[in-house]
């Protein structure tokens, strides 16, 4: 995988409106929203770039306008896919950012990636001066709570067939964005058996 040789980080547009759409709820437009917003700056990265290194502390709350990236640990051997984000996903270690420390995981984009993003300490500052604003922390934390613990009950209580077909539902282009190797990563399973269950899968279906 590339290291980001994107040092570029333009100023984009990014309105209330848009901003709503993004939290999927009534979002109160008062100042603090306002410097939330006037604080958001676009950043662009390649597929295969780098977003967040390993053993590196965190520093931005991103939301991914368009494309998709992977959170990624290493086992000794080869890196392992742990979660995948979308659009409208809020993207970032969130471990990092919590603890303000440095952590094993490794934010990649696996497609070509626009996000708007804030530094971390501004948002904690902006959080810190109004409710309405503190409501940005507390959608983030439950939507990534969400997903996390989504993830793990499937892995635990869902066979592999049911993992992917349950994947498909949620998401029918992830085959044609999302290389193969990531989802066998993803998924728990080896590329070869990936292939097998998507053999599985539509003969099932296609009775």
């Amino acid at each position: 995988m590339k290291k980001s040789t994107i040092d570029k980080e333009e100023k984009k547009a990014f309105n209330f409106d848009t901003l709503k759409s993004f939290f999927k709820s009534s979002v109160p437009e008062d100042p603090a929203m306002k410097i939330f917003i006037s604080n958001l700056f676009m950043r662009t990265f390649k597929k295969g770039e780098i977003i967040k290194n390993a053993n590196e502390e965190d520093l931005y709350l991103n939301i991914i306008v368009k494309g998709s990236a992977g959170l990624f640990v290493h086992n000794g051997r080869h890196n392992i896919c742990i979660t995948l984000f979308y659009e409208h996903d809020f993207l970032c270690d969130y471990l990092s950012l919590l603890k303000q420390e440095k952590t094993s995981i490794q934010l990649v984009a696996l497609e070509h990636i626009e996000l708007q993003s804030i530094e971390y300490s501004k948002l904690r500052k902006i959080n810190e001066s109004s409710i309405t604003a503190a409501k940005i922390a507390k959608t983030v934390a439950e939507h990534l709570y969400i997903q996390k613990q989504e993830e793990l009950i499937h892995m635990l209580t869902l066979t592999p067939v049911e993992r992917y077909k349950k994947m498909l539902e949620e998401r029918p282009d992830i085959l044609r964005r999302t290389p193969l190797k990531i989802l066998s990563s993803y998924l728990g399973v080896t590329p070869e058996s990936l292939s097998r269950l998507r053999k599985t899968y539509y003969q099932k279906n296609s009775v």
